[in-house]
């Protein structure tokens, strides 16, 4: 196969796997700040969108997306489906240093589809575009280190743009950031083409034109000094900054897929690792293909027992490709001399470091889930296939190949049957009948027949118990009901969930809840210990400013009376309360 129908390849599959769900599920826990966006462009505070403290990156594609096509929701996910499949584009172009054509495509497949398997995954997710810019940003690096005329001065710009504004678009893909600078550094070793002064400073530039241009953004909507301010506190809701870093590593052993996956990969990382140290210095290891086997058969019972809907196996590749990564730029580390000579363990150690960094933007959020998968897994499968630390190659390349696309159509099943899970919401398998609900800024988009039925109820309970000028309050976290609703929100957070509300919000938030109560509550029911669970992994326990909202609810609730009830599989029941008016037309206060 040629370079070029390797790329044609990827982009064909990558194609279908994204028009087959791209628009088929709009869940009320996700795509909120699109919705808000589309809605209330020119006069909403732009900066307050889902994760209300969340980098400028989100809302300024959002504006430049609707300039273009318009206040629909279908623009963005579109967008965002392209720019994913730009970024294994570039994934691919950047193995091609290290394997031949069709090794590249079928890791670059591997990697994409394992990825999009992830419970939270949309099309437009931040956590993907974040990482589509740092690999989009690195490939167009390199290309500019080949060569001085100005199509590379260009592309260094363009490189050095893009991953800076990654960081605008995911606060902790500043770590990926970092890691995309090491490794465009050890790729261009000994010497870029280009010179180091030229493509440094063409780098340097396009990262200057991006600090300038959100910082201008900032400016005119008059949100530097909150910006600022927001960033300093950002960390709070994640129980600061020291335990989000450490969070990959000290909760692993608290959450029981996270533990098994981790486990079962760092063994089997272990195996490859010995086999193939032994395997470069020409010492074959007896019966080396069997141990691996039996290796991988004997984690693989006993970490994915019980695990259901093939999560276990999902969060292994993950797991897998995330520490395999990091392994395999270790197992090429320590030969410093040979490196400048020898460009495939170059590149392996470059994209290593880069695959880590971006593996480790995400999991200081979560310890472990699919988007870390992309870009390590590709590069472990490459490398593999490429180099396979084996006495008999053609036994092991038909091994992982296989492998390969059995990884493949476990994603697409998990992909079809379980699209959604986020914020105890649970969508159901994308083959169900789509509701009928119907939006302006939904246009285009087969939502999910529980979807429909929650934002049906709530639009008709909004439209016959509340006025244009009156605010409703939505809890926890489906700030999508917002739009729905056509109703602005009482509080200034959107979503007062532990991890992603700073604690100064909530009690502000709470003191406006008592003092001018909102016209309709929609709250879902959760479970009692729900809130102590998240305040127990993301901050150590340490009590947060949910618990004044709640108390908040419980002190205005008698002012309220229940007037419909949600229910159904999807989550637990959701309740909306309209707020009792006395004889002069006063709203009632809690005593």
């Amino acid at each position: 196969m040629t370079a070029p129908r390797g790329l044609f390849l990827v982009v064909l599959v990558s194609c279908a796997f994204f028009a087959s769900w791209w628009n088929r599920y709009v869940p009320p826990t996700s795509g909120g700040e699109l919705v808000l966006m589309a809605r209330w462009a020119h006069d909403y505070l732009p900066y307050r969108d889902y994760f209300f403290q969340a980098p400028p990156g989100v809302p300024m594609l959002l504006q430049a997306i609707q300039a273009m096509a318009g206040p629909y929701l279908l623009a963005a996910l579109t967008f965002g489906a392209l720019l994913r499949i730009a970024s294994a584009c570039a994934l691919y172009g950047l193995l091609l240093r290290i394997s031949r054509p069709s090794f590249a495509a079928i890791a670059t497949i591997t990697a994409l589809l394992v990825s999009s398997t992830d419970v939270s995954d949309t099309a437009f997710y931040y956590n993907h575009l974040g990482a589509a810019l740092v690999l989009i940003g690195t490939y167009l690096g390199t290309v500019g280190a080949t060569g001085k005329q100005w199509t590379h001065r260009l592309a260094g710009v363009c490189g050095g743009g893009l991953i800076t504004y990654a960081v605008a678009v995911k606060q902790t893909m500043i770590l990926g950031a970092a890691a995309a600078v090491v490794a465009l550094i050890v790729l261009a070793l000994p010497r870029p083409r280009s010179g180091w002064t030229g493509w440094l400073l063409s780098l340097s530039a396009g990262g200057a034109i991006s600090v300038a241009a959100v910082w201008a953004w900032l400016a005119r909507n008059g949100l530097l000094d909150a910006w600022q301010y927001a960033m300093a506190r950002a960390a709070d809701g994640k129980g600061g900054i020291g335990r989000s870093l450490m969070r990959p590593l000290t909760l692993v052993d608290d959450i029981q897929d996270v533990f098994l996956a981790s486990i079962g990969a760092w063994i089997v990382i272990g195996i490859v690792a010995v086999v193939w140290r032994r395997h470069e210095r020409g010492k074959p290891v007896s019966g080396e293909v069997l141990a691996v086997s039996v290796g991988l058969v004997a984690v693989s019972i006993r970490t994915f027992a019980g695990l259901s809907h093939g999560r276990g196996l999902t969060l292994f590749l993950t797991a897998l490709g995330w520490w395999g990564s990091l392994a395999l730029a270790l197992l090429h580390v320590p030969y410093p001399r040979r490196m400048p000579l020898d460009p495939v363990a170059r590149t392996i150690v470059g994209l290593g470091v880069l695959s880590f960094g971006i593996g480790y933007s995400f999991t200081v959020s979560w310890p472990l889930f699919e988007n870390a998968a992309f870009p390590g897994l590709a590069l472990v499968v490459a490398a593999t296939l490429e180099r396979p630390p084996s006495t008999s190659p053609r036994r092991w390349v038909v091994a992982i190949l296989i492998l390969a696309h059995l990884s493949m159509g476990l994603s697409l099943y998990r992909k079809f049957t379980y699209p959604h899970l986020w914020g105890s919401w649970i969508e159901p398998p994308l083959s169900s009948p789509p509701g009928a609900f119907k939006h302006p800024s939904l246009v285009g988009l087969r939502i999910s027949a529980p979807s429909s039925d929650l934002y049906t109820l709530v639009a008709r309970m909004a439209e016959e118990h509340s006025t244009p000028d009156d605010r409703i309050y939505v809890f926890p976290n489906l700030p999508i009901l917002y739009a729905i609703a056509d109703r602005r929100p009482a509080t200034f957070a959107l979503a007062h969930w532990v991890d992603i509300c700073p604690d100064y919000v909530g009690r502000e938030d709470a003191v406006r809840l008592r003092t001018s109560p909102p016209k309709i509550m929609i709250l879902r029911d959760d479970p009692v210990g729900l809130v102590g669970m998240e305040e127990w992994l993301y901050r150590g326990g340490e009590a947060s400013s949910v618990r004044d909202i709640l108390a908040a609810l419980e002190a205005i609730k008698p002012s309220y009376d229940r007037v419909s009830v949600f229910r159904s599989p999807a989550s637990w029941p959701i309740s909306i309360f309209v707020r009792r008016e006395h004889t002069d037309g006063q709203p009632g206060r809690a005593p």
